[in-house]
């Protein structure tokens, strides 16, 4: 039989879709089966051989699966999770070091609405205390969530209180930090800046105070290139009104002067879309501010995205007061409680 290319891809991605859901269904029984030694029964010499010749399973994923179902024996609504195949183990992994008893449910609600890469993104700012750049530079990406153990600060999750792990690991993070910025110094700047120092002047203060001018000197420039683009935009309708408006000459056969019928204003169903191209000249200021990378504090990540922080459908504008570059992941958690987003985004 033939297919159209789309004909044939609706159907890869509709069998493609009843195997993995088949697939993590099966992966969910693997704990009772290794429970009620099943696979001694049917003859097989090791779960593992059971998994292999019946799903294709590597003998990583079986122990993940196991090993996983135990960590969660306390968290029955994550457990479930996983036995009824609902959700795949690689989400729930990427949970587990931060599941509580307590938090369970506002967990399950995430990894059921969120993406993998959400998911570890998400858990990554968690477990980071990470969020987006501050200081009048940028607000933070909204990622709205409640309660199970933590805490809503700069607009992102993250538990009320760290342990000793999490604070040894921050600090680790900030001497890779400081290293990281010594290196990225030239040796002109470095010899500069000791220069300035054994002169008794107060470096701290001098670069506070060029870093300050140069923030000030990109929001005057946002707010230049907003003020065009609201120019711009301005007159592209009082033009497209006035060329809808105008009278049309039309030839009336057998006389010599024509009739001019008059047209009625433009409706709005005829104006013209707003368009979701970003200018160049927003893209640029952003990238002078932010660099290559996620606004997200504690995320080292390329941008992918440029997210609106006011909903483009309900305020189409590319205002770069009101714009972020983040990565993918970011992106989705700043859309995390929109249904209408997550519908376009999966349909």
């Amino acid at each position: 039989m033939l297919y159209t290319d789309k004909q044939l891809f609706r159907l890869c991605r509709k069998y493609g879709t009843a195997a993995l859901q088949a697939r993590r269904k099966f992966m969910g029984l693997l704990p009772e089966v290794q429970r009620r030694r099943l696979y001694e029964k049917k003859g097989y010499f090791s779960i593992y051989e059971f998994a292999a010749k019946l799903a294709g399973l590597s003998r990583d994923q079986v122990q993940r699966v196991l090993q996983l179902e135990r960590r969660l024996e306390d968290k029955p609504v994550l457990q479930q999770l996983l036995v009824s195949g609902e959700i795949s183990h690689n989400k729930l992994v990427r949970i587990a070091a931060i599941a509580t008893a307590e938090n369970q449910a506002v967990l399950a609600e995430k990894v059921r609405n969120l993406s993998q890469n959400a998911v570890e993104t998400w858990v990554r700012d968690l477990r980071g205390g990470g969020g987006a750049r501050s200081g009048g530079r940028a607000q933070s990406v909204e990622c709205k969530a409640q309660s199970g153990g933590m805490s809503d600060v700069d607009g992102f999750l993250k538990p009320e209180t760290a342990n000793e792990s999490v604070r040894a690991q921050r600090n680790f993070s900030n001497i890779n930090q400081d290293i990281r910025l010594m290196s990225a110094l030239s040796v002109e700047v470095k010899e500069k800046l000791l220069e300035m120092a054994g002169k008794g002047l107060d470096i701290n203060e001098i670069l506070l105070e060029l870093l300050a001018k140069r923030d000030s000197e990109i929001q005057t420039r946002k707010e230049i290139i907003a003020e065009k683009l609201r120019e711009k935009t301005a007159k592209k309708f009082e033009d497209v009104e006035v060329s809808m408006g105008q009278k049309e000459l039309v030839m009336t056969p057998g006389k010599e002067v024509g009739r001019e019928p008059e047209i009625e204003n433009i409706a709005d169903d005829n104006k013209p879309a707003p368009s979701r191209y970003i200018p160049v000249a927003v893209k640029n200021i952003l990238k002078e501010e932010f660099g290559d990378k996620c606004a997200g504090e504690s995320c080292h990540r390329l941008a992918d995205d440029i997210h609106h922080k006011r909903r483009f459908s309900a305020n189409p504008s590319h205002d770069p007061r009101s714009l972020l570059p983040v990565c993918s992941g970011h992106h989705e958690l700043a859309h995390a409680d929109e249904a209408d987003y997550r519908r376009y985004k999966y349909r």
